[in-house]
């Protein structure tokens, strides 16, 4: 999940006026029994435009992804991908220096 973590923050750009905010997105996302992936609901959002941004994002990620087993029958498997932004210290003045969690 880190990888797909450290994917969809690097697609993320927020203008000036979200640098001194804290934000959280949680998007429900599923792996099709054929491997695609489709969104589910987001499930809390702070910023309509971020979450269109993380929805995005996870729907670009490359590929097939492996569905879920059950008895060797190949399952929807439903995924929660939690989003946290926090700026720390003094506000900042890009992106890179807000804390992700």
């Amino acid at each position: 999940m880190q990888v797909l973590y450290d994917y969809v923050v690097g697609r993320i750009q927020l203008h000036e006026g979200m640098l001194h905010k804290e934000y959280e997105v949680l998007v429900e996302f599923f792996v099709e029994r054929d491997g695609s992936v489709t969104i589910g609901k987001v499930l809390e959002s702070t910023d309509p435009t971020l979450e269109r941004q993380v929805q995005r994002a996870i729907l670009k990620t490359s590929g097939k992804w492996t569905p879920g087993y059950m008895m060797g029958i190949p399952i929807r498997v439903s995924y929660v991908f939690p989003l946290r932004l926090k700026p720390q210290g003094p506000p900042p003045e890009t992106f890179d220096d807000i804390k992700r969690y």
